[in-house]
């Protein structure tokens, strides 16, 4: 017995076996994936910043219940959160390079199908506006 306490001791477990703290991680990790509490709305005379805030967190707040993040630990939120960045950023950039010559692309084909007459063409072989 006293051997048996030894052991458990030199372990620097105290007295908890292994399925009890399985449990009691299985236990937290149930507890993570309940959706959290909606922030509570400010008082009416609650001035502008505090109605800003209050809008930032509902925001917050159905972000991470439409993507499932709220059970998610933090730095599995921390890469899922970058990566929706960094597609954002990429994705702004490509549409700030391209968009401009695209959408003037499609004027000008606009006004060769809906003109009467043939417009002028520049040496690339586009419409010119």
């Amino acid at each position: 017995m006293a051997k048996a306490a030894k052991n458990s001791s030199s372990t620097g477990t105290t007295g908890a076996t292994a399925a009890q703290k399985q449990n009691a991680s299985l236990t937290s990790k149930a507890r993570s994936s309940i959706p959290p509490v909606p922030p509570l709305k400010p008082n009416k005379k609650a001035g502008f910043i505090a109605h800003l805030h209050h809008s930032i967190l509902i925001w917050i707040y159905q972000y991470e219940l439409t993507f499932g993040l709220y059970m998610l630990d933090p730095w599995e939120k921390t890469v899922f959160n970058t990566f929706i960045g960094l597609l954002f950023v990429l994705g702004s950039y490509a549409t700030w390079r391209v968009l401009p010559e695209y959408a003037r692309y499609m004027i000008q084909q606009g006004i060769y199908y809906l003109a009467p007459i043939d417009a002028p063409v520049d040496p690339a072989g586009r419409t010119a506006l």
